[in-house]
């Protein structure tokens, strides 16, 4: 069994459009924790693109929130992932009047500490073990990762980990700028 890092890149994505205003949440510091909100989040989130950017939204959107086109979400809880819990977003670009409701703001549940620190390569100019590892590159262990499907890496939050089988059911051709790397690929 074999797990991928799922990425997005703009590169090469003609007029991509970048988000510069993400919503907070009162009582929620941060999305990336993998635990379920104990607070009402309202809806719909609201996000705004640059206007000094392109107009072309990406599919995924892993920054402050993930924010997840709404065909990839559909895709994704086909292939078997049951660890989302999605709001509404709206996206809004100060060219156009209609905002879009392309995409969903998703809250991974799960962290799931399923690095080989021994075998990945981390820079060690920084102390931090878990949260945020400086990878150059990540081995996952298989064995840890129990099976998931979709989750944060506990040792890089900003990572998300998906399992082959989900990769095999997303038809990455629809979804431009989306990329399935091999963890000993991936750097973060």
């Amino acid at each position: 069994m074999s797990y991928f890092m799922m990425e997005c890149y703009a590169a090469g994505i003609e007029d991509a459009a970048r988000i510069d205003s993400w919503p907070s949440v009162p009582g929620i510091r941060t999305w990336k924790t993998g635990a379920r909100f104990k607070v009402p989040v309202p809806q719909p989130l609201r996000f705004a693109v640059d206007a000094n950017y392109g107009s072309t939204l990406l599919p995924l959107y892993n920054s402050t929130i993930l924010l997840v086109q709404r065909t990839l979400f559909d895709q994704l809880l086909a292939a078997g992932v049951d660890n989302l819990d999605p709001y509404e977003a709206l996206i809004a670009d100060p060219r156009t009047k209609q905002p879009s409701r392309s995409h969903v703001a998703v809250n991974v549940v799960g962290t799931i500490a399923a690095a080989d620190m021994a075998k990945s390569k981390i820079d060690a100019s920084v102390p931090d073990r878990l949260i945020s590892t400086d990878f150059e590159s990540v081995v996952i262990d298989a064995g840890k990762a129990r099976g998931a499907l979709f989750f944060r890496l506990a040792e890089n939050i900003s990572a998300i980990v998906v399992h082959e089988q989900v990769c095999r059911r997303i038809n990455t051709a629809q979804f431009p700028g989306l990329k399935f790397i091999p963890p000993e690929q991936w750097m973060g």
